[in-house]
């Protein structure tokens, strides 16, 4: 047994981060991304396929792995295996089997390198755990979590676990060869202490040494009053003056008389009257309105340093929306709608919303369209797989990306975004793409470089065998989809500055990285909250050797959750979660032993003293 136990310590978990990552897109050997996922594949090259191959995502790749090794291990088994060993094994290996069909494997939420992870913070079992918890030993599973979830195995102590891999009939180097490493996930940090309220329109100004301007449904920001509209400037929360009350559905930019101004469209009260804009000077909120149109609401609203447009509705529009424009303070009548607007871009005269047609009040025509119009050297006309409510538009060149949801029950083929190129509409996602949510949407895009797409909104899934929840991003070339986080609820806009990520929403959880809360605003940026381990200081025993006691030194001390002791043979002699102080040792025996400091964020410290007597 125990020259079986050091076999294990060395081959059952161990992977060993490799010196430069392979990215699972790269076009590249088997071998070279096996590799990647786990360094045992050295001592079973034979089982690699031939040929070069690139993956969607890590996921991919993992289940790949998983289904290869399974499959080696189920035509090898060692030929000294008892009956009930061999029926035991097989039965393992159909569970593995279905484990890698599921493509739900842990996430890697506080590491900056390639790292297993027992179980994550999302109850997701690694491979070994999944199979000792199906053969019912879930025990061991929650105990090495509990003390060793980010160890490798030089520093996993389990007698129990040694005892498992031989009555279920496993080699001790194939089942070293299971377990997967899990690349690091996608990194955000909050804003301060963010708002108590959802947000849902943003814009950046990138002339004013970058600031964020934001609107939503709060009255506090950064645990201060604040009605509604903020911005996040100089690394910091402030909110435009003491805010505004009413009913905000849009966020823009001015710019009068040499200086910059914030625009807010929706439905203001101010004396008796209903205004459909807001803007701001720097100091006080003033109110605009529309000639001829009293107690307009706009639903959807543009603005920048030149023009302005806004979709309002009023008593005299007779059910019916209309589009105006604003240059050089000129109110000008450019469209009437059918319907309701939702978006709208300034380059190509982008409309976009819920309307069967509109007219274009230059040329006195109607034009027939599901729920988009668009001027592309002469207005074009959409149909097909379109949303049934189109929320948000994004720009590339002259195809549209129109994200949105539907008008009432989902049905598995309900469009949530969809690409307009060269006169027809592609469909890119449905609500039967993802897994069970209350409801699905598309509220945001952003380009989160040339060639691939954020999309925020409302949608959970394991979608592209990677799970996650109202994040992903669109690779505009391949046409693959990957999740970009786990936000518990929306991401409703997405702003842009000097690559940087900035996400407003109606979530507060984090989404992979630490436990601080977002509360509804995020930043990304995979430099911030993931710590790598070689950054944190090292601890220390000391005095080293000892004979009766030893004290733990070193700055990351107050981070140690749990001090564990373990001789040679793995027999625990102390094990406490209090890691400052001296610790008596006066009765073990002389001998060499392990101190183990587990941490919450990173992999544990193994530290190893001798006794002397």
């Amino acid at each position: 047994m125990k020259t079986t136990y050091f076999v294990l310590l060395v081959f059952c978990l161990g992977i060993i981060p490799m010196a430069v990552s392979v990215e699972p897109t790269k076009n590249t050997t088997f071998k070279e991304h096996l590799l990647e996922i786990n360094k045992n594949w050295n001592f079973f090259s034979a089982s690699i396929p031939t040929g070069k191959v690139a993956f969607v995502n890590d996921v991919e790749r993992i289940q790949l792995h998983l289904t290869l090794v399974e499959k080696h291990l189920r035509a090898n088994a060692p030929a000294h295996l008892s009956p009930d060993q061999l029926h035991a094994r097989n039965q393992t290996l159909n569970s593995l089997a279905n484990y890698a069909k599921s493509a739900f494997f842990p996430v890697n939420s506080f590491h900056a390198v390639r790292q297993p992870y027992f179980i994550d913070i999302h109850n997701t079992y690694c491979a070994v755990g999944f199979l000792l918890k199906e053969t019912g030993y879930d025990a061991i599973a929650l105990d090495i979590a509990k003390h060793q979830n980010y160890a490798y195995v030089p520093d996993i102590v389990s007698p129990e676990l040694v005892k498992w891999s031989e009555d279920f009939g496993f080699d001790l180097r194939e089942l070293a060869w299971i377990q997967p490493a899990y690349a690091p996930q996608e990194a955000y940090a909050n804003l301060e202490n963010g708002t108590n309220g959802a947000v849902h329109y943003s814009i950046t100004d990138n002339l004013q040494n970058g600031k964020w301007y934001f609107a939503g449904e709060f009255d506090s920001l950064n645990g201060l009053p604040c009605m509604q509209v903020g911005v996040f400037a100089n690394n910091q929360l402030e909110c435009l003056g003491n805010g505004i009350a009413g009913t905000i559905n849009g966020i823009g930019l001015g710019w009068s008389n040499g200086s910059y101004f914030t625009r807010a469209a929706g439905s203001f009260s101010s004396a008796g009257r209903i205004y459909p804009i807001a803007q701001f000077n720097g100091t006080s909120w003033s109110y605009d309105s529309i000639p001829n149109r009293p107690n307009a609401v706009a639903s959807a609203f543009f603005s920048n340093s030149y023009s302005m447009k806004v979709a309002i509705e009023s008593p005299s529009t007779a059910g019916e929306q209309e589009i105006w424009s604003n240059i050089q303070s000129v109110w000008t009548l450019e469209a009437i709608v059918k319907g309701k607007v939702h978006s709208m871009l300034s380059e190509y005269s982008v409309y976009a919303g819920e309307f069967d047609s509109i007219k274009i009040v230059s040329n006195n025509t109607w034009y027939v369209t599901k729920n988009v119009l668009a001027n592309f050297s002469g207005w074009k006309t959409m149909f097909g797989d379109v949303p049934e409510v189109v929320k948000t538009v994004k720009s590339n060149g002259q195809s549209l990306y129109l994200g949105g949801t539907y008008k009432s029950v989902a049905n598995p083929n309900a469009v949530l975004l969809a690409r307009y190129l060269n006169g027809s509409v592609q469909r890119l996602l449905k609500v039967d793409d993802f897994t069970f949510s209350p409801t699905y949407s598309v509220n945001a895009l952003e380009f989160y470089d040339a060639d691939e797409l954020l999309v925020g909104g409302r949608f959970n899934g394991d979608f592209m065998m990677y799970y996650g929840k109202n994040l992903l991003k669109y690779n505009l070339v391949s046409g693959y989809f990957d999740m970009m986080g786990l936000f518990n609820e929306g991401v409703n806009t997405i702003g842009k500055m000097s690559n940087i990520y900035y996400l407003g929403g109606s979530f507060t959880n984090p989404s992979t990285v630490n436990n601080v809360p977002l509360n509804r605003l995020a930043r990304h940026d995979s430099k911030l909250s993931i710590v790598p381990t070689e950054e944190v200081t090292r601890l220390e025993v000391f005095p080293n050797p000892s004979s009766d006691k030893f004290e733990l030194k070193g700055d990351a001390l107050d981070l140690v959750t749990e001090v564990t002791v373990t001789d040679l043979l793995g027999k625990i002699w102390l094990r406490t979660a209090t890691p400052h102080g001296i610790f008596d040792v006066s009765m073990l025996p002389a001998g060499m032993y392990t101190i183990r400091c587990a941490y919450m964020n990173r992999a544990p410290e193994v530290i190893k003293w001798q006794k002397i007597p």
